[in-house]
């Protein structure tokens, strides 16, 4: 059997795969109002569905960002109600949040009180086109300038 390499989650990436939906699905969806959100929770629920589990390995060797990475991939499953955790380091941050800003916000707060830190929200608006990687060794740097790592995210 031939595995296929799981598709890394782009805006890009679900822009193309939208496109190639029949004319008639992208016109009802965007006239009942769903078309943005609902069409970006559609592609990455079925991309993480069909994606087998990434060995921890993908997050490198650092046990802290290993132990940090699979918190947050929990964190943002569990927050944005998808099936699964099996992220990619370079699936764009910014793909998973389609929901409200409240929930988001909740997704936040969570990390800020996990690492004793504070996130401006310009931070926040500027990750959402940063690999998820990136986001993470982001928000250790800041963890570690305020001395507030490594926790227990256990």
């Amino acid at each position: 059997m031939v595995q296929v390499e799981p598709v890394v989650l782009t805006h890009a990436s679900i822009r193309a795969r939208l496109m190639g939906r029949p004319i008639l699905a992208r016109v009802l969806s965007c006239l009942l109002f769903l078309c943005d959100a609902w069409d970006l929770h559609e592609v990455v629920v079925d991309e993480l569905s069909n994606r087998p589990k990434p060995p921890t390995t993908v997050w490198g060797s650092y046990a802290p960002r290993v132990e940090f990475a699979l918190w947050l991939c929990a964190a943002i499953m569990e927050n944005q109600q998808l099936p699964n955790d099996h992220f990619l380091p370079d699936d764009e941050f910014g793909v998973f949040f389609f929901s409200d800003d409240l929930v988001s916000v909740e997704l936040i707060m969570a990390i800020e009180e996990l690492l004793g830190i504070s996130i401006e929200t310009d931070e926040v608006e500027e990750w959402f086109s940063w690999p998820l990687v990136n986001v993470i060794d982001q928000i250790l740097d800041m963890a570690a300038l305020k001395k507030h790592w490594p926790p227990s995210v256990g």
